[in-house]
């Protein structure tokens, strides 16, 4: 005598259709950019007075809208680097090298390949280099020179302090 109870196949189907919903929902994600959601401030006078408040470093990230390796840097480096600690404990600039308005920090800074990227002390001094694009990985591991213990605070002196 063979019993045929409709549960199994009902489960049987409801799997299914799980597994085939989550695979269209992952398809439709794949090859969408991450999200940026980093907070780039673009003046170099409130980034730099935030940094001094904060007791942070300035990471600043100088581009030109032409070029290719910067919007790929725009478009996935930096928005995947908001899960590193490393990177939530800069103040973030990004600054346009061809605006007008810019040409003294570009000066300072000797600004002459895209992207150039630079870690500077709230008092405007350069304490990391990094010209040409990268993966956040790598990125993270060159913000680690100047902190080499992730879970260590760096140290920059606070005013009065």
């Amino acid at each position: 005598m063979k019993m045929n109870h409709p549960f199994p196949r009902r489960v049987a189907l409801s799997l299914v259709t799980v597994a085939l919903a989550g695979l269209a929902f992952g398809h439709g994600q794949r090859g969408k950019a991450p999200v940026d959601k980093t907070v780039w401030e673009k003046d170099p006078s409130v980034a730099f007075a935030k940094a001094k408040k904060e007791g942070k470093r300035v990471f600043i990230d100088f581009y030109t809208t032409w070029c290719g390796p910067c919007k790929t840097m725009d478009r996935s480096v930096f928005p995947r680097m908001v899960r590193y600690a490393e990177w939530n404990k800069l103040i973030h600039l990004k600054i346009d090298a061809e605006n007008a308005k810019m040409v003294s920090l570009v000066k300072k800074f000797k600004i002459e390949a895209y992207p150039t990227m630079i870690v500077a002390s709230p008092d405007r001094k350069q304490l990391l280099r990094i010209e040409g694009s990268l993966e956040d990985s790598a990125l993270r591991d060159k913000l680690l020179t100047l902190n080499p213990r992730p879970n260590r605070v760096p140290k920059v002196k606070k005013p009065g302090g």
